[in-house]
């Protein structure tokens, strides 16, 4: 007989997070914001490969960790 709760991962004492309240209008600008970043990294990809590309790859990561 297989115990169910041995298929599942224990959970520790404030691991799970919890839902965080946001307005529609922030979630309109987040989203907005995930899908600029895909659409830069989507015309990056188109590029053919070199350095070029790598470069603006490595600006791209630059500049989204600068603004965290």
């Amino acid at each position: 007989m297989v115990d169910v709760d041995s298929k599942y991962a224990s959970v520790e004492p404030g691991a799970i997070k919890e839902l965080r309240t946001v307005s529609i209008a922030q979630f309109r600008n987040d989203m907005k914001r995930a899908m600029t970043r895909r659409r830069l990294y989507a015309r990056i990809n188109a590029l053919p490969p070199s350095t070029v590309r790598e470069e603006l790859v490595a600006i791209a990561q630059r500049y989204e960790d600068a603004g965290r």
